[in-house]
């Protein structure tokens, strides 16, 4: 029996003068605000007996920065009962998270993230069927845990999808006697009959009436695997194992402005294993798939200082912006706004906290003419209001007297969101041709390598940024290595999706000039970019266009990748 939210709601009483209810975009999780310390528990009948619920079990936990608990399925132990969980954060700094394990609701799977502070009275309730955990973000938070006996089992602590969502790489706690299991086992089967059993639910442990702290410093061994959170902590994880040490005094916040944007949801995931991410957009991804620690507006100045000076980042990475040529031109107060306002700004709050900056720039702030690269020093004649806007917001941050990373790249695309790339892939299965631009040439470049390649030079600075930023920072072109038209792009995806089988129904790519093809807006021909400076300066290797691009679709196609076409 599933819950109604009515139902979670009066099954509880609230001791406190004042509280409030916000919902959460799944159904029944809830997050209440009250004062004066007040807490979650059941009510009781006349005979002290639960009269909504099934055994009410409350304990406190304390962790140290980045250690990570199971996300445990709220379940009742009694059948026709209601299970419920709650999670207040009484010192420290948390984030919760949520995921929704109720096959019969249109939010199955989806995963919802809730910034979780001592300060603010708030406790998080969850219904029966949702998974709750929670990670650490600052040494010594102490959790005040509450769930229903029947609780038993948990989520998979090293699915792949929900490791990437923490904030920084879990250390994960122990599951003692909890029972693993999935998303795809939970649809498989019959949720309520096979996975939560009388026998499988039986009660363990002992109510706890007051809260008991205890220290996680030399947990076991879980029984499944899981790694000891001792003095040198490690958790296994899709790329093998990640090292986690015990201090974290030198981990620096950062800021991810545009969190949820293709190239903004790669730098979230990757940044991690320099520090702890802050997610920020003005609208969260519906399916959830990186947690937003804080909402911003970029088109309003002050809610890009609220959210600043609330989180107060040693480091803040801009990876918002307008970017659509012909609404950039039509909407040229709103493209002043986000490209070249809101980065001033950022700018300008960073230099108060003496935090750096990363921005990021387009090749279209150059005119296009001629066929070589351009290079930094090149000067910036742009065409349209997109370059424009964001040549303005460039030159802001660079005069801004803080320390800085301006990256100008261009062609982006990504295995999620929307862009060229992945429009190509689902054309190319329903339309009888297309016609791309043979006079459009660029460098087709993955936002998971510029991402993972900053997140790699980042690490050097040892938490020092500052230091780092004073002597790496500046303008740097960042392309992989190769130039193409769009019609050659095209083509290469063509033939890459054939090898795999993929139920290909184009005939014809008809090439077309840029003039033909975008008529109302004026666009750079050449977009190609020099990354010599860069490559010199940190001696990256650069890889090529279709190498990165075959590695991009094998992942987007779910493939393996060796068994893509290869073309020198």
């Amino acid at each position: 029996m599933v819950p109604t939210e009515q139902q979670v709601l009066e099954g509880c009483s609230w001791r406190s003068r004042q509280m409030g209810r916000i919902a959460s975009d799944i159904s029944g999780v809830y997050l209440i605000e009250h004062w004066w310390g007040a807490h979650l528990e059941p009510t009781r009948n006349s005979s002290g007996a639960s009269s909504d619920f099934s055994d009410w079990m409350r304990t406190a936990i304390r962790a140290k920065h980045g250690e990570t608990s199971p996300l445990r399925i709220v379940a009742s132990s009694d059948e026709g009962a209601l299970g419920r969980g709650s999670l207040r954060c009484v010192t420290g700094k948390a984030v919760a998270m949520v995921t929704d394990c109720r096959p019969d609701r249109s939010t199955f799977g989806k995963t919802v993230a809730f910034e979780m502070v001592a300060d603010r009275s708030r406790t998080l309730v969850v219904p029966d069927g949702v998974a709750i955990g929670w990670q650490a973000l600052s040494s010594g938070t102490r959790m005040e845990v509450g769930y229903s006996a029947g609780s038993q089992w948990c989520l998979d602590p090293h699915d792949e999808e929900l490791i990437d969502l923490w904030p920084v790489a879990p250390i994960c706690m122990p599951i003692n006697d909890l029972a693993i299991t999935n998303l795809d086992e939970i649809e498989a089967g019959d949720y309520r009959r096979e996975r939560f059993t009388e026998e499988s639910l039986k009660p363990v442990g002992m109510q706890v009436e007051e809260p008991v702290f205890r220290e996680n410093r030399s947990h076991g061994a879980g029984n499944r695997g899981l790694a000891n959170a001792g003095s040198s902590l490690r958790t296994e994880s899709k790329g093998g194992y990640t090292e986690a040490k015990n201090s974290h005094s030198k981990r620096p916040t950062i800021l991810v402005v545009g969190s949820t944007g293709q190239l903004g949801h790669d730098l979230y995931r990757q940044l991690r294993s320099i520090g702890t991410v802050i997610g920020a957009c003005r609208r969260p991804r519906r399916d959830g798939a990186v947690p937003v620690g804080t909402q911003v507006d970029v088109a309003r100045p002050a809610s890009i200082r609220e959210a600043i000076r609330r989180t107060q980042p040693q480091l803040i990475v801009n990876a918002t912006g307008l970017t659509g040529l012909e609404r950039c031109q039509s909407e040229s107060r709103r493209a002043q706004a986000i490209n070249a306002r809101a980065p001033a700004i950022m700018a300008e709050e960073a230099k108060k906290i003496g935090a750096a900056m990363i921005h990021f720039c387009t090749d279209k702030v150059f005119d296009g003419q001629g066929e070589r690269p351009f290079r930094e020093n090149d000067t910036p004649r742009p065409l349209n209001q997109y370059g424009l806007t964001k040549l303005r917001g460039t030159q802001a941050v660079m005069g801004a007297d803080i320390g800085h990373m301006v990256i100008r790249t261009g062609w982006l695309y990504s295995t999620h969101g929307s862009n060229y790339v992945q429009s190509l892939v689902d054309l190319i299965t329903y339309r009888r041709s297309l016609r791309m631009a043979n006079d459009y040439f660029g460098t087709p470049t993955s936002t998971h390598w510029i991402a993972s390649t900053l997140s790699d030079l980042l690490s050097s600075a040892r938490g020092d940024l500052n230091g780092w930023f004073e002597q790496w920072g500046g303008l740097y072109n960042m392309a992989m290595l190769g130039y193409a038209s769009r019609l050659e792009v095209a083509d290469h995806i063509v033939a890459s999706c054939k090898q795999f089988s993929v139920p290909v129904v184009l005939e014809k790519l008809h090439s077309a000039s840029v003039e033909e093809l975008s008529p109302n807006v004026p666009c750079s021909k050449n977009c190609r970019l020099d990354a010599t400076r860069f490559t010199s300066r940190f001696e990256v290797q650069l890889p090529t266009w279709r190498e990165e691009l075959n590695r991009q679709l094998a992942a987007m196609l779910g493939l393996n990748e060796s068994r893509l076409l290869s073309i020198a």
